[in-house]
Order: C-alpha cells, then structure tokens, then sequence
C-alpha cells in the first residue's frame, strides 16, 4: 500500500501491486510476499532503501526496474530472502552506493553502472541471470562475488557496448571482478616464454579476499603470463586476444606461498 508525499512514495506494510511511477522510498519493511504470491512490482523512476525489503511466504517476488530514462537505486539498508531484482530498462540503472543482494539479480535489458564505491556485491546465495550472447546488459564496474566454496560463478561483466563475460570454476573465497577497456601494457611491459604479444584493448581485473588455492578461469583465453609478484596476466598465446589480470594481495597467499591459477589445459603457480 502507497502513501505519498512529495512525489515519493512510502510503503508503510504488505502488499501487492503493478507499476509505482514515483520513487520508491522504503523506511521500514516492505514485505513483497507474505503468501505464495510471486508478487512484482515495475519501477518508474528510483529506488531507495533504508528500510528492508523482504518476503515471508512461499512466492519470489521481483522488483523490476522498467523506466525510460536512466534509473537510480540506492540501498543503505538491506534486501533479505527470496526477492530478485531485475534490470528491463534499457537506459540503464547506476547504483548509489554499495548494494549487497541476498538472492538474485537479473539482467533484462540495460547496462548496469557500478564503481568502487557504488558497488554491486553479492552474498554466498546469490547469483546473476544474464544472457551471454548480448551485449544490450550486462554490468560496467566492478562485481563481488562473497563466499565461494569450490564452486563456479559467472560474471556478465562489460564496458563501452561490449559484454565480455568472465567465468570462475572451482573457486573458494570471495572475488572481485571487473572489465576493464584500456591496454594491459599500462600495467606492466613484460611477456613470459611463448608469447608474441599481449592485446591493447581490454583486460579483466580478479581481485581476492581471504587466502585462496586455486582461481579457474574461463574466456577466450590459453596461455598465462607471470607478471612482477603478486600479479598474474593471463593472456593468449599468439593472437591479441583478451588479457586477465589477477591482483593476490600478501594477505590472501597461503602459508606454501603457492596459488594455481587455471586457464583450459594450462597451470601456473604464483
């Protein structure tokens, strides 16, 4: 149920509703489903949560963002069960400040825009839907994934009208993942045996928390490049093609000093 005031909205208890053309203001606990009702409500403009959005029942309710114009969500409070958000609006959606998710999101259509302090994180439960063939959504900053447990997560990450996926497998810890279009030889001119050279336009940044074994990755990617310590480059053997850059902070190596990092058939350790 809405109650407005000065073009927000408030919702002040459980309800079931369409479109709300105003900005969402919630303040207390905006409960979406009390029942098994997959209730969804489609957002106009912005969304502001300092309150909490939840649901108690059996249904999965989804707060859609599906205006015309560039939309803006907020989240200083916090998300918790099964509720998925789902990005349709194709103008696109920017965060305003950190947003920590419980469960799912999903990307429609619409270019998400994160930064490091705007930044999109997800707890152990929750994922990303996204379709890997379009490049119409995806999201441009960096995502951070908490709580892998030897387990493979995907990463619809991209910048500029490109999305350019990254994929994790048998991964434990807690990453951070973001495209980046610019050259990799900023960061660093050298080449490991094997390699011709290194492509000038985009490379991928995996930054870990907590002490990790081993990162699997998966792209268009064959060979690994070892860069000055504690960074690794994976890179393509012969073709310019995509660059990752794996940043392993001193605090994150195990006692053997030892991280595996796997691309298809090849292994390096740093």
């Amino acid at each position: 149920f809405f109650s407005s005031r000065r073009r927000h909205t408030r919702c002040s208890r459980d309800w079931s509703s369409d479109v709300c053309s105003s900005d969402l203001i919630v303040n207390g606990t905006l409960n979406l489903s009390s029942g098994s009702q997959s209730n969804k409500v489609v957002l106009e403009k912005d969304l502001r949560c300092a309150g909490t959005l939840t649901e108690t029942g059996t249904g999965f309710p989804i707060v859609e963002w599906g205006g015309a114009v560039l939309q803006h969500w907020g989240m200083p409070g916090a998300a918790t069960q099964s509720v998925t958000f789902r990005l349709a609006n194709s103008a696109g959606l920017q965060l305003s400040g950190k947003v920590l998710l419980p469960y799912k999101l999903a990307l429609v259509a619409g270019i998400l825009y994160s930064s490091a302090t705007d930044l999109l994180e997800l707890g152990p439960a929750a994922w990303i839907e996204a379709d890997q063939t379009t490049s119409d959504t995806y999201v441009q900053g960096p995502v951070k994934k908490n709580g892998l447990s030897n387990s493979s997560f995907y990463f619809p990450v991209g910048k500029s009208g490109f999305q350019r996926w990254l994929y994790l497998r048998a991964a434990t810890g807690t990453f951070t993942v973001e495209y980046v279009r610019a050259d990799p030889s900023l960061l660093s001119s050298k080449l490991g045996p094997g390699l011709d050279h290194l492509s000038q336009l985009e490379y991928w940044s995996i930054v870990p928390e907590g002490v990790v074994q081993v990162i699997e990755v998966e792209e268009f990617t064959t060979t690994l490049v070892q860069l000055d310590h504690p960074t690794v480059t994976v890179a393509p053997l012969r073709n310019p093609v995509p660059v990752i850059v794996i940043d392993v902070p001193p605090e994150v190596v195990p006692e053997d000093g030892d991280i595996e990092v796997i691309v298809g058939d090849e292994i390096a350790a740093v």
